[in-house]
């Protein structure tokens, strides 16, 4: 039995074994084991079967799943394959071992898809895709038109009555049916393409946004040129190399405000890398730190957050998130898992931050490193000794602009993207600084 992680692939409607082959091959080089089938879940191409997606949940997936338990990703193709992607869900919420199975699947892969279906429209242009470019003209569409015109009539009709009931709405159509679920996998990658004309790039960029806004760690790769299905067929080395990417564990960057600051002044930074905004209240209006409000904001905002299996990088701004994080760190050296959750915290950048005031408000810091801030014209100036205080690991950044728009974004987007190189694992009796100045 292998305990390599199993990639699971859901041909779309219509698709041949042998089509799918170059897609396990494609696993085989880059390191995963890979099964494809090619589900019948969408079989009047209207909306879904839901008896064919329950008969392949009980006689497919649930065997591959009991014989040899491990990882497992599910890639899918079109509307098919994540149409059944949602009955799979559907069928785990009801089995009482199905929240152990979802722990299994550790992320979800999807291939032009989900959109929106169901439209006379999406039904010949989905037809009209299987036939090869240069056959395609206008004596072709006409001959799909004749031929499918008896099917429409008696399926297109019954597929809007039923979808005049929510609930029918709901599972007949995937993209519905996916978005009903609050718990898909953590882990989501979209390839898709602007061409595509079965599957609308609008509709999959409106699912992808939706998923980033429930928390998922989401990617994809959004191509201009590139038919429905086959993004591999046309990139084939870049299709693996995002492959490749998805595996890896981006880091979360918990932003940590100035005083009295607001979200919207801070939006700016979730553009760059995916990000979590909190405003701590760490100095009352005395400038002064204030221990019950810090570890409120430790127990409720940051301890929640390193649950996640993911790096963390710590951005502090001005001494108000300075002063929350060592208190973090504090805390973090009276935990009985305070190692473990120092281990996951890979960097820290500092912006406009200062020692001094800290040191008044008797901070302890475990870090043979000084905060040190060159903000011009700011009455926080920084140490003098600035050569001596960095290890090997750190980076150094002293003259961010501070009225040039585009050098300012530039080079705070230079110094959050370039983090997976910088942020290397170190002792957890030190912390990493990246610093900087505010780019607001």
């Amino acid at each position: 039995m292998s305990n390599k992680p199993l990639v699971l692939l859901f041909g779309w409607a219509g698709a041949q074994p042998g089509q799918l082959v170059r897609y396990v091959k494609m696993y085989e080089k880059i390191g995963f084991e890979s099964i494809a089938k090619i589900p019948q879940s969408m079989n009047n191409m209207f909306s879904q079967d839901p008896d064919e997606a329950d008969k392949f949940y009980n006689r497919e997936f649930k065997s591959i799943i009991y014989d040899n338990p491990r990882p497992m990703v599910i890639h899918t193709f079109s509307v098919n394959g994540c149409g059944q992607l949602a009955y799979i869900w559907e069928n785990l919420n009801k089995d009482p071992e199905g929240d152990d199975i979802k722990r299994t699947i550790k992320g979800w892969i999807a291939d032009s898809s989900p959109a929106r279906s169901g439209s006379i429209t999406q039904f010949f242009k989905a037809h009209f895709n299987q036939i090869c470019p240069n056959k395609r003209d206008i004596f072709t569409l006409s001959a799909i038109t004749v031929k499918e015109l008896p099917y429409i009539v008696n399926n297109y009709p019954k597929f809007k009555l039923q979808s005049l009931n929510p609930e029918k709405r709901r599972l007949l159509i995937p993209y519905n049916h996916l978005m009903s679920f609050p718990d898909l996998p953590k882990h989501q990658l979209y390839l898709y393409s602007t061409k595509d004309t079965v599957c609308s790039h609008q509709h999959i960029t409106e699912f992808k946004d939706f998923q980033i806004s429930k928390r998922k760690q989401v990617k994809w790769k959004c191509w201009e040129d590139s038919e429905h299905c086959n993004h591999l067929g046309r990139h084939p080395n870049e299709y693996a190399d995002t492959l490749v990417l998805m595996s890896r564990k981006d880091p979360l960057v918990f932003v940590f405000g100035w005083a009295k600051s607001h979200p919207k002044q801070l939006v700016k930074y979730t553009k760059i890398i995916e990000s979590l905004i909190k405003i701590p209240t760490s100095f009352n209006d005395n400038f002064w730190v204030t221990p019950e409000n810090s570890e409120k904001f430790y127990q409720r905002s940051f301890k929640p957050v390193v649950h996640e299996d993911r790096p963390l990088i710590i951005h502090t701004f001005s001494n108000n998130g300075a002063a929350q994080f060592c208190h973090i760190w504090d805390r973090l050296g009276q935990e009985p898992n305070g190692l473990e959750v120092k281990d996951k915290i890979k960097g820290w950048i500092v912006d406009s931050g200062h020692t001094t005031i800290l040191r008044r408000n008797n901070m302890s810091f475990e870090s043979p490193y000084t905060i040190y801030s060159t903000r011009r014209g700011n009455q926080y100036q920084g140490t003098n000794n600035s050569s001596n205080i960095f290890g090997p690991h750190d980076v150094r950044v002293s003259s961010i602009p501070t009225k040039n728009t585009d050098a300012r974004s530039q080079t705070t987007s230079h110094l959050l993207l370039s983090t997976n190189q910088v942020f290397r694992p170190t002792s957890t009796s030190t912390i990493p600084i990246l610093e900087g100045r505010r780019s607001l």
